[in-house]
């Protein structure tokens, strides 16, 4: 059975075959992280559930290429056995939920697979744009978000007046607004001279994106030397820019460690794959 009530869809399987029961929700509040939304589906009082065991995120990515995750529940639910499952597509400033229960033991490989499927196939036909991608935080500093741009700034700031600046993936065709060109002319904006500019050195991430990095040191009249040390990678249908700024007597210390381990960890966005027509018969199963 298929109930379906605002932006609310609840699948129930038929009689015959109890595979288990779903909830889907394709406007779940602002983009927060998969444990966060775990632990509020599980502050919610379930008459009769005992919670056992929480697995830690399953990374996927959608057949959109959107970021996605699932999470398996392991409980009792009225003295049985049962197992939930969250999947969660991720977009860019909401989520979609996928939260279902079974308490058929023989039918629970079968219904986590069944919710893995679902997960992979939600659409939120999000399209082409500026994209958050995925990459290892550094660790102890502070995060100042600013829509798809995050700011990190070291603990000890502003004594350390360091500054690690992760920009959104842009769409390659916007690959003429480069990361180099415009801090050079935001520089020149400032009345700084560029006293030194390092050709590109080619690098690569863990992960076999490629791409290049690139020194400015500039100064303003009376000012200190500043520092930009810029990365950009590229693959076929993203440019990744990443950028430290630092004073330029620091450029070569723990701050430049720590901006190496991140454009280091940097993973591309996933692509796209075709939508078969068969999308919809996961959902079918339940709809009379």
């Amino acid at each position: 059975m298929r109930l379906v009530r605002g932006d609310h869809v609840h699948l129930r399987p038929p009689r015959e075959r109890p595979i288990g029961e779903l909830r889907y929700r394709e406007w779940f509040g602002p983009l927060r992280t998969a444990r966060q939304i775990t632990a509020e589906r599980l502050a919610i009082p379930l008459p009769t559930f005992e919670l056992g065991s929480v697995s830690a995120p399953d990374r996927l990515t959608t057949v959109e290429g959107e970021h996605a995750a699932l999470i398996k529940i392991e409980g009792r639910f009225a003295q049985r056995p049962a197992r939930r499952v969250i999947g969660i597509a991720f977009g860019d400033y909401t989520t979609a939920l996928l939260d279902g229960m079974s308490i058929v033991p023989e039918h629970f490989a079968e219904f986590e697979a069944t919710m893995r499927d679902l997960t992979r196939r939600t659409t939120l036909v999000l399209g082409t744009r500026r994209r958050r991608f995925v990459y290892q935080r550094p660790y102890g500093w502070h995060a100042i978000a600013n829509v798809l741009i995050t700011h990190y700034l070291p603990l000890d700031y502003p004594l350390n007046n360091s500054r690690i600046t992760v920009y959104p993936a842009l769409p390659l065709e916007f690959k003429g607004l480069h990361l180099f060109d415009v801090v050079l002319a935001e520089e020149r904006g400032r009345g700084a001279a560029i006293i030194e500019r390092a050709p590109a050195a080619a690098i690569t991430t863990t992960t076999g994106l490629e791409g290049g990095r690139m020194r400015i040191v500039s100064q303003v009249p009376d000012g200190v030397p500043v520092a930009n040390v810029l990365v950009v990678f590229e693959d076929k249908r993203y440019t990744y820019p990443l950028r430290l700024q630092v004073t330029a007597d620091d450029a070569e210390q723990p701050s430049d460690e720590a901006f190496t381990r991140l454009w280091q960890s940097v993973e591309a966005i996933g692509a796209p794959v075709g939508v078969e027509e068969e999308v919809a018969q996961n959902f079918d199963f339940w709809a009379l």
